[in-house]
């Protein structure tokens, strides 16, 4: 049995079609709310995947949420070690800073809503295919960005963001974008973000709009290349071996 640690910084921002997937094999997944509960204990290089989630702190905000620190120091010492690892927006910004690159506030406004993600030809011949503009949309919800890290490989841009998704070694992938979303995650954002929207209805009007467009092709992109990307980790290989 698959055993997955899932880092979560939110309430609203659980882990939505991962999960599912997750779920249907039969994967024995650990939720830890790192704001609250905490990382004494923890073994980074236990679970055979690890997942962090999204989140609203700024890596740059580290002295302020110190338990983004030792996520860092867990995320570091994952990829030193080859070992699964899947990041979701600030849990890409995480694994960037754990690479030694800088993340900083992005210089080209908010990417919020959903956008086309333009796959390099690297990425081409991985998954992470399942989410070219010719699919899908992918729902975007940050203001910060990074450098490329030495060593990593670009796997997709957008127009606005080139930093999209990232490959580090054979099993370590992070995206800036959402692709855990589901229609009800982004409704519970569109109310805690409604100071946002203040003197913005058509902006919000045409969001829930594109969601509800979106957000179908989308959650089959994502359950596609999970599973593909699930099939080719090494716990995955020796399950089928044993």
């Amino acid at each position: 049995m698959m055993n997955v640690a899932i880092f979560q910084h939110m309430g609203s921002n659980g882990p939505g079609t991962l999960l599912q997937c997750l779920a249907q094999r039969k994967a024995q997944c650990r939720i830890i709310h790192t704001a609250i509960d905490g990382l004494v204990g923890f073994d980074p290089l236990a679970p055979d995947l690890l997942i962090v989630l999204g989140g609203a702190p700024g890596v740059y905000q580290a002295d302020d949420y110190p338990f983004l620190k030792e996520e860092i120091a867990i995320i570091e010492r994952r990829l030193t070690a080859g070992l699964p690892y899947l990041g979701v927006c600030l849990g890409t910004q995480l694994m960037a800073r754990a690479l030694g690159a800088r993340v900083y506030k992005g210089d080209q406004g908010s990417e919020i809503g959903w956008y086309d993600l333009s796959i390099t030809d690297e990425g081409r011949l991985s998954p992470v295919r399942a989410f070219d503009h010719s699919h899908t949309k992918v729902m975007q919800w940050h203001g910060d960005t990074f450098d490329l890290p030495a060593g990593c490989r670009l796997l997709a841009s957008s127009q606005r963001y080139p930093q999209q998704i990232i490959a580090h070694g054979r099993h370590a992938l992070g995206f800036q974008g959402h692709i855990e979303v589901t229609p009800h995650i982004v409704s519970d954002w569109l109310v805690e973000a409604a100071g946002h929207y203040i003197g913005r209805s058509a902006e919000l009007a045409a969001l829930r709009a594109d969601t509800s467009r979106w957000a179908g092709p989308m959650m089959a992109a994502t359950k596609q290349f999970f599973n593909e990307w699930l099939d080719q980790l090494p716990v995955m290989r020796e399950a089928c071996h044993a």
